[in-house]
């Protein structure tokens, strides 16, 4: 089922100064902590090939939280139930499969992507908001993980938290 056109979760809507001027964030609400179930977290780890430390995941709703450093690496990702999320550290871009994509500079010494992983969409807000992407992602139903990724030397994760969301509707 394509779409043109989507809802996305609701957010609040602030204008900021930054160095290159005012900008438009945009942030989850918190209410939807409320959807919150099992907590998963890490903290200080720096992934190597081939250690998906979230292979354990299994499901279709997640909220993940990624604060790292690039420390050298080309680019570090998740894979979001075979849907790619992509930092490319040059030239500091966020981007979501191949079609939607962000430029970010690191806010300070790295970069956090708060994200959220639904049946249907994929939501990305960076550096608490200044970057908001979304698209319409409905993966396969016999994928049902999440795994962490690089490419070149391995980045630094600060803290890496999943939470295993209830959906808003009920059972599906």
């Amino acid at each position: 089922m394509p779409f043109n056109q989507q809802m996305s979760v609701p957010v609040q809507l602030t204008l900021r100064s930054v160095v290159d001027g005012l900008r438009l964030f945009a942030q989850p609400l918190s209410e939807l902590t409320s959807l919150r179930g099992p907590k998963h977290e890490w903290t200080e780890i720096t992934p190597d090939t081939g250690d998906n430390r979230l292979r354990m995941l299994q499901g279709d709703l997640f909220e993940i939280t990624f604060d790292f450093s690039p420390d050298g690496s080309e680019s570090l990702g998740l894979d979001l139930r075979g849907t790619p999320l992509v930092y490319d550290v040059p030239p500091a871009r966020t981007r979501l499969q191949r079609r939607a994509g962000a430029p970010e500079p690191p806010g300070g010494s790295g970069f956090r992507l708060h994200v959220f992983l639904d049946r249907g969409s994929i939501e990305v807000f960076g550096n608490d908001g200044r970057v908001a992407l979304s698209i319409a992602a409905v993966p396969a139903d016999s994928n049902r993980s999440i795994g962490i990724f690089h490419r070149g030397a391995p980045a630094k994760v600060h803290a890496l938290v999943v939470h295993e969301l209830r959906s808003a509707w009920g059972s599906p």
